[in-house]
């Protein structure tokens, strides 16, 4: 009996040792969160000496529950490795008792916020099926149980009936901080059920053997864990230089080389392409979402009328195309409409929607690879650099700004660039980055309305070109100042000036007077939509637009229209695998002008912009 408690002793002994000696290492919780599926997890990387233990205590996680979330510990803890932990554990399994599994049934994990009528709606089945599936279960399900979901095949006794769609979880990682997905070196991907090694690296246009080197604890028997959090290297721009960038399935080319694809497609009067339009007709209206002249109107109605037009003149041209319409006014339309046989169906889906549809857009445009026209939110590259079937529309400011300067830096000019004394720092430091990239010289002025004029005066060349960058986009009375100032300088030493203004110049209240000054300062600004109405084509489409709706078009109507035109025609001239063709493609637009190019490896960005010129005879020149 000594002996035995002897033995116990020491047994203990070398536990509390090795547990002691795991502490030794101090274990530094993540600051960096990152959300899947609704769920918040911490990012934790392993460190050398790190132990199971210590990470339960520090994230007061239990130990079940830490190798549940990151499959990959079933082979121990390693350092290097990338573990998911949730933010709020679970300290105790959810009790419930496990049917047996109806043949023919598919497992599903209930995530927050789900209830049972929303997941009979996900599957396509009653809820009564579902708790006939699980005689356990009552209305008010948890967060983690497990439910067994019979399929129709299974209901109605059909061997050969088709199951519905199950839609897997968003595989993407986002972190919690929004736009911020790109944070540090790597992205991460939370590997989901079916997915390989080559079906991820096709996603991120990233090469397996890296994602492999990264993630050795996610594979085991050469296969990957599902649930394992993948560490992709990032997108980086100015890593762009080398090496061969995959476009699109079956084109590839040199980033150093011009863009090229063959276009092997023809079309024929027997092709038919499925489009859908998801438009909330019903959202809330912005205060300026008005027609011109009086009447009053929905601005996505007006999108849609536009639309309409178009493609009245693509089916008489003879394409062929069936149109599905969905009013996707909340986040329930939204889903219901992305379920629905006729877009899943679709070649191509424009949406004009606002910010807080893009994140079920963007995963259905991966998960579907379908392109997806996002219409009117401007998205971050980011979004878009690693999914190739988006599509952004809306300018960046930045690319407004360069359109501004492109061909400001010429010999003979006399550049001066007048900042706000205490206003706009960030389009001041845009214009100053745009002119230093391009080796102009320049000199510069903090202008305040009550002491600078002279200042302005003594920067002016009377043998010169005078062109005057004016950083300030929001401050009439300061834009009203310059313009009066530059004027009357302008006229008394006989100087000719150029004056260089923000779009936001364009929406300000002027006078007759101020207006004119626009003029005789030969303003020059950036705009991504222009109507040009002495252009024939644009008077064609406001006769149409009165014709059809007895009114006037607004600038959504405009909008409508040449989005539709531009993608309709490019399904008509290069097929459903249009992508990789839109860099080249040109279309007479009436408002809009869309210059593609693809972000990294991903979907493609707008860089569309005018520039307008002003002229003392009182024209304006769209360039």
């Amino acid at each position: 009996m000594r002996f035995i408690r002897l033995i116990s002793i020491i047994t203990l002994l070398i536990t509390f040792t090795t547990a002691s000696s795991g502490q030794d290492v101090q274990v530094q919780k993540s600051t960096e969160k990152i959300r899947i599926d609704g769920n918040v997890f911490y990012v934790h990387n392993v460190k050398k000496g790190e132990t199971i233990y210590s990470l339960t205590k520090v994230y007061n996680i239990s130990e079940d529950e830490l190798k549940r979330t990151n499959p990959q510990l079933v082979d121990g803890l390693k350092d290097g490795q990338v573990l998911r932990i949730p933010e709020k554990p679970l300290q105790a399994a959810v009790a419930q008792t496990t049917p047996s599994k109806p043949d023919g049934a598919v497992e599903h994990e209930v995530q927050r916020k789900e209830t049972l009528y929303s997941i009979s709606r996900q599957y396509n089945v009653s809820i009564d099926a579902i708790k006939r599936a699980n005689p356990t279960i009552d209305d008010n399900i948890k967060k983690g149980q497990i439910l067994y979901i019979p399929t129709q095949a299974a209901i109605n006794g059909q061997a050969n009936a088709i199951q519905p769609e199950v839609q897997q979880p968003v595989a993407s990682i986002r972190h919690e901080k929004e736009g911020d997905n790109m944070a540090g070196e790597h992205i991460y991907h939370s590997v989901q059920k079916g997915e390989t090694l080559y079906s991820i690296a096709k996603q991120y246009s990233a090469n397996e053997n890296t994602i492999k080197q990264l993630n050795s604890d996610a594979f085991k028997d050469n296969a990957l864990l599902e649930g394992a959090v993948l560490r992709i290297p990032k997108y980086e721009p100015e890593n762009l230089s080398s090496g061969t960038k995959i476009l699109f399935p079956g084109y590839t080319y040199q980033p150093n080389e011009t863009l090229t694809p063959v276009n092997s497609y023809r079309y024929t009067r027997t092709d038919i392409f499925n489009v859908a339009f998801l438009i909330p007709f019903n959202a809330k209206q912005s205060e300026s979402a008005t027609a011109a002249g009086d009447r009053k109107q929905n601005q996505y109605l007006e999108f849609y009328e536009g639309a309409l037009l178009a493609i009245d003149t693509l089916k008489k041209d003879g394409l062929s195309l069936n149109v599905s319409t969905f009013d996707v006014s909340d986040a329930r339309s939204l889903e219901s409409a992305l379920r629905s046989s006729d877009v899943q169906a679709s070649q191509l889906v424009i949406a004009p929607v606002s910010a807080e549809f893009t994140e079920p857009l963007t995963a259905f445009a991966q998960r579907r690879q379908i392109p997806v026209v996002l219409a009117r939110e401007s998205v971050t590259d980011s979004i878009v650099a690693y999914n190739p079937y988006l599509i952004k529309l809306r300018p960046s400011p930045q690319a407004e700004n360069h359109k501004l300067l492109k061909d400001i830096c010429l010999p003979n000019r006399n550049i001066v660039l007048v900042a706000h004394h205490g206003g706009d720092t960030i389009l001041l430091h845009s214009y100053s980055q745009i002119l230093k990239e391009k080796g102009c010289t320049y000199s510069t002025l903090s202008y305040s309305i009550a002491q600078s004029r002279n200042e302005l005066e003594s920067k002016l060349n009377s043998t010169q070109e005078n062109h005057i960058i004016v950083a300030s986009a929001n401050s009439q009375p300061f834009v009203m100042n310059i313009l009066e100032t530059l004027n009357v300088l302008s006229i008394k030493g006989k100087l000719k000036t150029f004056i260089y203004g923000s779009p936001e110049w364009r929406k300000m209240s002027m006078n007759s007077m101020q207006l004119a000054y626009l003029y005789s300062l030969n303003l020059r600004t950036a705009q991504v939509f222009y109507v040009d109405y002495n252009n024939l084509d644009t008077k064609k489409f406001i006769a149409k637009y009165r014709r059809h709706y007895k009114g006037e078009p607004g600038n959504y109507s405009f909008y409508g229209h040449d989005v539709s035109l531009y993608f309709l025609s490019c399904l008509k001239e290069y097929g459903a695998n249009f992508m990789p063709f839109l860099p080249s493609h040109e279309e007479s637009l009436l408002q809009s002008r869309f210059l593609f190019k693809q972000i990294g490896y991903g979907g493609m960005k707008n860089e569309g912009v005018f520039l307008l010129e002003y002229q003392p005879d009182l024209n304006i020149i769209r360039k």
